[in-house]
């Protein structure tokens, strides 16, 4: 998730501690099972106004920091890291000077931007310095991405980690940065405006900025599923669509939002992230690792649903995953 405000994704279930969250999540509970995370904290910001960014903040770093390790080893390693990856791809960052990321999370998709940055690859004159600039709200995954980027620096490419507000780059100067890139973030912002306006306003003139977004919840059998079942099994929570798909549902809206930004130019394809292609349980076993239940009856129940649902999804010819947007846009 999940920077810069959100890390990169959306799939978290630790418990935030702040006095503020768990007054609310108190609201929220419910016996049976436990929110994600991100579900208590979009519910949380739906009663929230933008005149409580602080909390805002507060929370969805304190959430990502809880939920770093979980979401790194299961969400970003088997599903996120395939539209990040795709999404580098077409940015061109073989001619990249100065790239910026925003919301990093623990550098996977980081290690894939440097390589395009090193010598072996840049288009680049080899004496050019190039400059990799790592973001993230939260810190314990700024220091999970120093610890996977190190050793690859080197005279020609500098790489610097550092925590930072995506929706106030305010120590980025202004025209600097010629590669922005943001995977699955801006759906999770409290203010996507506020991030497309610092992403145009750090952007040199010919440069290019990248992103990614949840596609459509009916190509997403990652959520679809794990919905369902827990609908089946009567459960009063985590039975709804996914807040995070609202952003992509209006794509002509979502145009106008980067032109009102400052942006001239928008490119907008789906590309889908494989979870599983051949077993349900498999895929039984993944969501299991991404939601562990205390009441292990119930965490026996679920899995035999989710093992059925997912085969039946998967005898249709359809891999389960998430489908994402991928976005260029140019000044």
């Amino acid at each position: 998730m999940h920077w810069s405000l959100v890390s990169a994704s959306g799939f978290q279930e630790e418990i935030v501690s702040s006095d503020l969250v768990l007054r609310h999540h108190q609201t929220l509970r419910q016996p049976q099972i436990p929110l994600t995370e991100h579900e208590r904290y979009s519910r949380l910001f739906s009663t929230l106004t933008l005149g409580d960014m602080s909390d805002r903040l507060e929370i969805t770093r304190t959430t990502w920091n809880n939920f770093a390790v979980r979401f790194t080893e299961t969400a970003n390693k088997r599903m996120t890291l395939q539209c990040a990856q795709h999404l580098h791809s077409h940015m061109q960052l073989d001619c990249a000077q100065n790239v910026l990321e925003v919301a990093a999370g623990a550098g996977l998709g980081s290690l894939d931007i440097a390589q395009y940055l090193l010598e072996d690859c840049s288009k680049l004159p080899q004496d050019s310095k190039r400059t990799f600039t790592v973001t993230d709200l939260s810190p314990v995954m700024i220091d999970m991405a120093e610890k996977n980027l190190s050793g690859v620096c080197s005279d020609i490419v500098a790489i610097t980690c550092r925590e930072a507000n995506g929706q106030d780059l305010s120590d980025i100067a202004t025209g600097s940065i010629d590669r922005y890139v943001a995977s699955l973030c801006l759906q999770l912002t409290p203010d996507p405006d506020a991030l497309l306006r610092e992403a145009s306003r750090v952007l040199t003139a010919d440069g290019m900025a990248g992103f990614t977004i949840w596609g459509s919840p009916d190509q997403s059998g990652n959520f679809v599923i794990s919905t369902a079942a827990n609908k089946e099994l009567g459960f009063d929570e985590n039975v709804t669509e996914h807040p995070n798909f609202i952003m992509g549902k209006d794509i002509p809206a979502l145009r106008q939002r980067f032109l009102k930004a400052g942006f001239k130019r928008v490119q907008l394809w789906p590309f889908q992230c494989v979870v599983e292609l051949w077993s349900g349980e498999e895929f039984a076993k993944f969501q299991e690792k991404m939601m562990c239940l205390e009441d292990k009856e119930l965490q026996t129940k679920r899995f035999a649903v989710i093992k059925r649902m997912a085969d039946d999804w998967l005898a249709k010819g359809t891999p389960i995953g998430l489908e994402t947007y991928i976005i260029l846009a140019r000044k």
